[in-house]
């Protein structure tokens, strides 16, 4: 498969000049990861790296007694184990595979060496794993300040922004990643759904009023959003010297 095809949907990876992406998609192959699917586990070394294209990936810590919550997604927007330019090894939560999609799978050895020749990638990197750092902030705050309600709505909104169509997910995997009951996410989603801001069927979720989901919602979609927002960002000193 044409690995050009998909291009434009990992802003990290669309983002740096035409021959850098050249060079970093070489190493790359297209996956399709599967719901449920885990790509990297607690106190594992990180040996592959992931660009989501349209599926999502959750970071997961999952405490001594069971109970697991969510510190940050990771969509197109991301990548799965880029701190390990960091020399974040082995990976301190689960990588877990919560919206079946496409990624780009790279090997550590090819990621490292690329982050440590090319300066654009590097960049690309080091801002998105900054940018990372401030939506584990806000999930935490998130986390202890918001309601259920407004967690599950912000949930929704941002894998909106990262996947085309339907949304599919089961409530039991909703409640896993947000680390509440299954039933407290059935009666927040039929809340929605006779509201007609959602419509939920068989472990899937259409979103039918994003304007009243955003409503429902905290300031937290807004501010991850712009975090994670940031196309054209380098800095025209560091293209000057790749051209």
């Amino acid at each position: 498969m044409d690995l050009s095809l998909f291009t434009c949907r990992n802003t990290v990876l669309k983002n740096l000049p035409q021959l850098d992406f050249k060079t970093v998609i070489h190493h790359c192959k297209l996956v399709q990861l599967q719901p449920g699917e885990v790509v990297n586990d607690t106190d594992m070394n990180i040996e592959t790296i992931f660009f989501p294209i349209d599926c999502i990936i959750s970071l997961v810590y999952e405490s001594f007694n069971g109970k697991a919550t969510e510190i940050a997604s990771i969509g197109n927007d991301g990548v799965m184990g880029s701190e390990i330019c960091l020399n974040e090894n082995p990976s301190k939560f689960t990588a877990i595979t919560t919206h079946a999609g496409w990624a780009y799978r790279m090997k550590k050895s090819a990621f490292l060496e690329q982050f440590n020749n090319l300066e654009t990638f590097r960049y690309n990197i080091l801002n998105y794993l900054q940018n990372q750092n401030t939506q584990i902030a806000y999930t935490g705050i998130c986390n202890k300040l918001h309601k259920l309600e407004q967690q599950y709505c912000k949930f929704l909104l941002l894998c909106k922004d990262w996947v085309q169509g339907e949304l599919l997910f089961t409530q039991e995997k909703i409640a896993y990643v947000l680390g509440v009951r299954r039933e407290s996410i059935t009666d927040t989603a039929m809340k929605l759904s006779n509201a007609e801001i959602i419509d939920y069927q068989r472990g899937k979720i259409q979103i039918l009023n994003p304007q009243a989901l955003e409503t429902h919602s905290c300031e937290c979609y807004h501010a991850i959003k712009s975090t994670l927002k940031y196309e054209n960002v380098i800095p025209q000193t560091i293209l000057y010297k790749t051209a």
